[in-house]
């Protein structure tokens, strides 16, 4: 065999193993984006205020923030209590797609050990639940009933869910609601209905959150008009003539703001009681809907004991300032920003002076969810493709092997 056979061996070796490699990192790379994010497991999650995303809960009276088991609640067991909703997500729908809106299929509230629904029903409780169009309405003044889409809706211990009807269903020409990013859902349950308020809120005091889940399929066909070109109880989209083709689903993971549960007077007394909320303090757990324990009241800091004042010595050149100016910054960029939620660009998505953090932990989130374009749930996070990573990649350093190799055959 001449020298030149093991030489051209090596160089069809080298082609073949970077085909195969190059082939490997096109595939992992593509694998996120191949995902199904329409189920609720695999659907991003934003919390409220980051970007576009608004999912704020109040209650109406302040007796609603009192136990469950408290005595103002004793004439109904308990389920004595209102509560209000008031939803977007501009934001997260824009980054799946649906910039054109979407037609909601499904709507689920989770508030397991937070708020039972168990003795409330739809039709007498329910004292608002529509679509406030371009979310330019007062108060909870909607433009559109959400009510006459809805196929069903359960409420129970754990939450509520809502399903809305399909295309033509029952051949009846119902159509599900359509939603823009532009757009907010909101919702008046208890106080106002014909029938009073319903929910009975945990027994036990602490910070809490409701976690809220939608998933719906995109438009894509027909064009978006204003409101009022129409008549008022319906939207120029909800037409069969409308129906997408193909059929395209997303579905996304909101929490809300959080809200304490305590026989407290306002919002600072229950601070004093229970301290901060888990945003507050650092928390980035994705446990919104889900029990929260009752917040300690934070011990209070021993005041500090004066200690000599050493004596200086010679310092280097410039080196400790240095570190001592990056260690204080870097410590209070990370804590909590005091403003709230600034106005946000219609059209474009962007905010238009940042928002104000509600917590290193949550600021954290807002920024991945910023350059990801998805949602921030640690444990369904996509797995790292092999380009992940500063500096060279792993193919880029297997090709530069190979190549040496390569060098050693030919010199031989």
């Amino acid at each position: 065999m001449s020298r030149s056979t093991p030489q051209r061996t090596t160089a069809l070796l080298v082609v073949a193993t970077l085909v195969v490699v190059g082939g490997l990192a096109v595939v992992v790379a593509a694998g996120p984006a191949a995902a199904d994010q329409h189920e609720k497991d695999e659907a991003p999650t934003y919390n409220t205020s980051d970007g576009e995303v608004k999912f704020e809960i109040t209650f109406p009276d302040q007796t609603d923030h009192y136990p469950g088991d408290h005595p103002v609640h004793s004439e109904q067991d308990g389920h004595n209590a209102s509560i209000t909703y008031f939803s977007r997500a501009g934001q997260p729908i824009r980054q799946q797609g649906g910039e054109d809106g979407i037609y909601l299929d499904y709507i689920e509230l989770d508030t397991a050990g937070f708020i039972d629904y168990s003795e409330c029903t739809t039709s007498g409780n329910t004292a608002e639940f529509g679509v406030d169009r371009g979310s330019d309405n007062t108060g909870f003044q909607s433009d559109e009933s959400l009510l006459e889409h809805r196929e069903r809706s359960p409420l129970e211990k754990d939450g509520l869910r809502v399903y809305f009807f399909d295309w033509d269903a029952f051949g009846s020409g119902n159509v599900p609601p359509y939603f823009a990013p532009r757009d907010t859902v909101v919702a008046r349950q208890g106080k106002g209905s014909r029938d009073g308020p319903c929910l009975k809120m945990s027994e036990e005091p602490g910070w809490y959150r409701v976690k809220g889940y939608a998933n719906g399929t995109i438009s894509n066909k027909c064009n978006d008009r204003p409101k009022g070109e129409t008549d008022q109880n319906s939207h120029p989209r909800e037409s069969s003539e409308c129906e997408p083709d193909p059929k395209e689903r997303i579905g996304l993971n909101l929490n809300s703001n959080y809200q304490y549960i305590c026989e407290c007077d306002s919002e600072q007394e229950a601070r004093q009681k229970l301290g901060p909320p888990p945003n507050e303090d650092g928390e980035t757990s994705d446990g919104g809907g889900e029990e929260q324990a009752a917040t300690p009241t934070p011990t209070p800091t021993p005041a500090p004991t004066a200690t000599p004042t050493p004596v200086p010595t010679e310092a280097g050149p410039g080196g400790n300032g240095g570190n001592d100016a990056g260690g204080n910054g870097g410590n209070n960029a990370g804590g909590s920003s005091a403003g709230g939620n600034d106005e946000v660009d219609e059209e474009s998505g962007q905010s238009a002076g940042g928002n104000g953090g509600s917590g290193g932990g949550q600021a954290t989130q807002t920024q991945q969810q910023q350059n990801g374009g998805g949602g921030n749930v640690p444990a369904d996070e996509g797995t790292p493709t092999i380009s992940d990573g500063p500096g060279f990649t792993p193919l880029v350093t297997l090709a530069g092997l190979l190549a040496a190799a390569l060098l050693v055959y030919r010199r031989r």
